[in-house]
Parts: C-alpha cells; sequence; structure tokens
C-alpha cells in the first residue's frame, strides 16, 4: 500500500495490518519523523503490536540515522534503495514470521540494558530497601528529563544553558549508573560530553544532536524501569 502523506501513513497503520513500514522522511502534511512518532502513541495507546518501521531517506549520514531512531523508527534505508539491501532489512525485521524482533529500538549488542554486575550488589538489599531506592530513582529522573527539556528551551545557546544541561546530564548519569541502569547511563553520557564540549570550545550547543539524545534518553528510560523493577523485584 502507497500513501501520499504523513497523516495518511498514520491513518493506515492504524489498521495494524501491516508487517513492516517503509517510511520516507520528507513528506507533505506531516513528514515521516511525525509520523512515526503519532504511530508509536497508537500502539501504546492500544496497547497493540509495535509494527517495525523502517526509515527510506536520502539522507545517510550518521546524525541522519540516529535522528531516525530517537523518533521511534527501527532501521534506516538510504536512498536510492538496492533491492538486495531492501530485502535483507526485512527479513531482518519480520523473516518468515510476520514479526519483529524483540528489542525494539535499542541494540543490544552494543550497550547491555543493565549492568550485572551493580545488579547483583543491589540484589543483596532488602526487598523494602530496593523498592525505596528504585522509586526515588525513578521520581528524581523522570524531573531531571523534564528539567533538561526545559534547559535545551530556554538557554540553548548560551555558556549557561551548556553548563546546566551538563550538570543535569552528569547526575543522571551518575544516579543511574548505581542502579544497574547501564544503557541509560550511557546515553546521559553522551549528552553530558556534548554540553562540555559547547563548554571547553566556546560555541553554542548543538541542540539538534542534544535534542536526539534526549529522544533516546525518554525511550531508554521507559525500557530500563520495568526492567529493573522485574530484575530486582521480580515484576
Amino acid at each position: 500500500d502507497v500513501v501520499a502523506d504523513g497523516r495518511a501513513a498514520v491513518e493506515a497503520a492504524r489498521t495494524g495490518r501491516y508487517a513492516a513500514v517503509l517510511m520516507d522522511c520528507q513528506m507533505p502534511e506531516m513528514d515521516g519523523y511525525q509520523a512515526t512518532r503519532r504511530i508509536r502513541e497508537q500502539e501504546r495507546d492500544t496497547d497493540g503490536p509495535r509494527v517495525p518501521i523502517i526509515a527510506v531517506t536520502a539522507s545517510a549520514l550518521r546524525i541522519d540515522r540516529e535522528r531516525c531512531l530517537a523518533f521511534g523508527m527501527d532501521d534506516h534505508l538510504p536512498k536510492p534503495v538496492r533491492v538486495p539491501v531492501l530485502a535483507a532489512t526485512l527479513e531482518r525485521w519480520i523473516g518468515g514470521t510476520g514479526r519483529a524482533p524483540a528489542a525494539h529500538g535499542w541494540d543490544g549488542a552494543s550497550t547491555p540494558l543493565l549492568d550485572e554486575e551493580i545488579l547483583a550488589d543491589l540484589a543483596t538489599l532488602p526487598a523494602a530497601d530496593l523498592d525505596s531506592v528504585l522509586d526515588s530513582w525513578s521520581h528524581a529522573t523522570e524531573q531531571r528529563l523534564v528539567d533538561l527539556r526545559s534547559c535545551l528551551a530556554a538557554t540553548p545557546d548560551t555558556t549557561a544553558g551548556a553548563e546546566l544541561l551538563t550538570r543535569l546530564a552528569h547526575s543522571v548519569k551518575g544516579s543511574s549508573a548505581s542502579v544497574a541502569a547501564r544503557s541509560f547511563a550511557t546515553v546521559a553520557a553522551e549528552l553530558e560530553t556534548l554540553g562540555r564540549t559547547a563548554m571547553t570550545d566556546g560555541t553554542a550547543l548543538d541542540r539538534f544532536g542534544a535534542d536526539v539524545l534526549l529522544t533516546r534518553l525518554d525511550e531508554q528510560f521507559r525500557l530500563v524501569r520495568p526492567a529493573l523493577q522485574t530484575a530486582l523485584l521480580g515484576r
């Protein structure tokens, strides 16, 4: 099925009958990034299956791929699309089963979701203490993610803005590493480095790069919080 714009893509995906979606990034009415975000919202609202969304774009740089993943796409095909590459990509995501791999949006081979050594240390604590630690970390992290977004929106191009963003990212990195949220802490470390680079070089903060990393933090937080609850509390 082919549709003419992003809004039509969102509506088509609502039917839930597709094994995968090839998403053009540049479309009228609503671009592929926003369409993907709306489709992911639909899936969460209806508790429906997560369809693999594969970006199809003329932009082949790493930052372009990062942007696609940050908006909720699963893979990236540069134009012109070659049939063997398209076939291999579809095989990777749906194979002969019509189902996508379980680890959507996260390459588990690069950084583990959780730190097993720290998990082992935490597991020695009483369950009540673990519950309190995870609850405190979860609420504090939610607030820091809000603060990071506010910081980026309010003072994106000043040294003070970069300094505040760096400090917040550093705090998120440290607290998350301490509760074994390894992949989440890794993304926070990337954001900290981005802010520190702007401070050191005296240049404007890379707003696009920061926005991509903040979106990845949001995605990782949604993955790692239930994973910690299951690993440490069995629920």
